[in-house]
């Protein structure tokens, strides 16, 4: 009974999956999913099912946090729920992709107020938040940063990978090859960003973080920053900018003009009250 149930429930699933019914039935179920995973308003306009791996593909979706609007469009939403949600005739957020999608974010008081919800965990041990994937994808799509008195960004052809699958970290990857930030002083084009960082409760690990324009490159290797107590913090630091061109940033402090290259490649770590660098 037990090979019927495995070989039989999968194949059962795959006959139906193309029917009127069932394509409506799974679009009501992934709208409710992402209201009750994510507390956001959705909205699917069509929804296809791939037999082969049951894979649900949603097009034409908007997502809307209740209070703050619009948080994502995307053109097609791929959904591929855990077998332990198909057997209760359930879809969750087991797997998400996310293709050609535009995503708005809001930042008060250095908070995302648009954004989907999260939940406390279930058990010690984990993050402080329960994230309601296990793997989330966005794949050639852009993002909008709105941050009040600190300004603006947006970044263009993004690529993300999240992955939660282990209760007490969050792996994240992004890329990045255009954007634009917009601050009190000006503008600046960005012309790629790499990233590939783990957050945990304590502190955030980052293996890469590159950023660079005409102006200025900067790359960040084997760093760690602690979060929580003091702060501590340590990592390989490559910067190269033209100087007359920090002028034009938004510093804490003023900067005299100065002209010329600056290059520079040094470990810096914390150290006490202020900053040891050796390189």
């Amino acid at each position: 009974i037990g090979l019927l149930a495995v070989v039989g429930v999968p194949l059962l699933l795959a006959a139906v999956a193309q029917t009127p019914w069932m394509r409506e039935y799974a679009r009501q179920q992934a709208e409710a999913a992402l209201r009750r995973e994510l507390g956001l308003s959705g909205v699917v306009e069509d929804i296809d099912i791939e037999p082969r791996t049951l894979t649900f593909v949603a097009s034409g979706i908007t997502l809307d946090h209740p209070e703050h609007g619009r948080f994502v469009e995307a053109e097609q939403l791929r959904i591929r729920p855990s077998w332990w949600a198909l057997l209760r005739g359930r879809i969750d957020l087991h797997n998400i992709s996310i293709e050609r999608a535009s995503v708005w974010l809001v930042l008060k008081d250095g908070k995302l107020i648009n954004g989907p919800r999260t939940k406390q965990p279930s058990s010690g041990g984990g993050l402080d938040v329960d994230l309601p994937f296990d793997r989330l994808y966005v794949h050639n799509s852009r993002l909008f940063i709105d941050g009040s008195e600190l300004g603006s960004a947006e970044l263009a052809g993004i690529e993300v990978a999240l992955d939660s699958t282990r209760s007490d970290s969050l792996g994240i990857r992004l890329h990045a090859p255009a954007g634009l930030i917009k601050h009190a002083r000006g503008q600046e084009r960005i012309e790629g960003i790499e990233a590939r960082a783990k957050l945990t409760n304590s502190d955030v690990t980052i293996d890469l973080l590159r950023v660079h324009n005409s102006d200025l490159a900067l790359t960040v290797e084997r760093a760690a920053l602690q979060l929580k107590a003091a702060g501590r913090y340590h990592g390989d630091v490559e910067l190269s900018a033209h100087l007359d061109r920090l002028e034009h940033w938004p510093l804490p402090f003023t900067l005299p003009h100065v002209e010329g290259l600056l290059q520079a490649r040094v470990h810096v770590a914390q150290a006490g009250n202020g900053i040891a660098a050796s390189g």
